[in-house]
């Protein structure tokens, strides 16, 4: 399924990216998501889902497509974060990851 994860700073706000991701199952709200970049490891938390319809005509069933379910993500302080992205996130009130699994 496709989704779009839309992150935003800590405690909600304004959108400041949007990614585009293909995966097996929707995250939940609370759910930890980590994206692994070429140069950089960002940890975000699930906020919300956002489930977006569309009526092709009047009375019919509402059609759901791809793309439209947005996973709305805030930046979180996770186990690979980097020290100077660690400080910015803690002064903007980031939540950090509970780490259950070693």
């Amino acid at each position: 399924m496709k989704i779009r994860l839309m992150v935003v700073p800590p405690g909600g706000g304004e959108i400041d990216y949007v990614n585009l991701a293909d995966v097996p199952a929707i995250p939940r709200e609370g759910d930890y998501v980590t994206i692994v970049r070429a140069k950089s490891v960002d940890h975000f938390m699930v906020r919300r889902i956002w489930w977006n319809f569309k009526e092709l005509e009047d009375g019919e069933p509402l059609e759901f497509a791809d793309n439209e379910v947005w996973v709305e993500v805030e930046e979180a302080i996770g186990p690979f974060t980097n020290e100077a992205k660690r400080e910015g996130l803690k002064d903007q009130g980031a939540k950090k990851f509970e780490v259950t699994a070693y």
